[in-house]
């Protein structure tokens, strides 16, 4: 709880810079570093994992920055625990198809009183699902003992949902996270659109 409350005031506190990557299906780009920017969380939660190799727990953000209205920024802090055998390679974060993702990460010096180990590089392999890779070598793996700078993506999304992430180092550990969900009136035209393909193939 405490680390909750740490990472709170951490996310609310700093001004910032906003040098982020738009993030498309089938890339692969650097993932920059910016300064703290002054966040309104929304939603937090911390959901511990365990597989064959590690035993870590993913910090999940929902929050908000004037700078951006109501779309939601959505953020991640991964402990690797002291007790891990293995070193984490990649996170993934489902739950993305049909929205943008511009993505950053910045320290986490007045989260944890370290700066975090930064990811370097993030990708979308399939349309659904973002991935943050740390490398699997030194100095940038995430060890074990060791966390993660707060990766995070901006959406176009101004509602969430749950989901899940996998943290990959050969085995895969699922744990639960946030991700965008379509507003109504969106479903309701997807519906719609959906209803008058079908309609139109029946006719053909």
């Amino acid at each position: 709880m405490k680390k909750t409350l740490l990472l709170v005031a951490a996310l609310c506190a700093a001004p910032a810079a906003f040098a982020q990557v738009s993030l498309i299906t089938d890339t692969e780009v650097a993932l920059p570093t910016i300064g703290e920017p002054p966040l309104d969380i929304v939603a937090l939660q911390s959901r511990d994992f365990t597989t064959s190799t590690l035993s870590g727990t993913l910090i999940s953000v929902v929050a908000k920055t004037a700078a951006f209205g109501d779309n939601l920024i959505f953020a991640w802090v991964l402990v690797n625990k002291a007790d891990s055998t293995g070193n984490v390679g990649r996170v993934t974060a489902n739950g993305w198809t049909g929205w943008q993702a511009t993505v950053a990460q910045h320290s986490t010096q007045s989260l944890l009183n370290n700066p975090g180990v930064s990811a370097t590089t993030a990708d979308r392999t399939v349309e659904g699902t973002l991935g943050f890779n740390f490398s699997k070598t030194s100095p940038s793996k995430l060890a074990p003992g060791t966390n993660s700078t707060v990766f995070w993506a901006l959406s176009n999304a101004t509602q969430f949902t749950t989901s899940t992430a996998n943290v990959i180092n050969g085995s895969v550990g699922t744990v639960e996270t946030y991700a965008p969900v379509p507003e109504p009136a969106t479903m309701l035209a997807l519906g719609a659109g959906l209803a008058a393909l079908a309609s139109r193939r029946r006719r053909s």
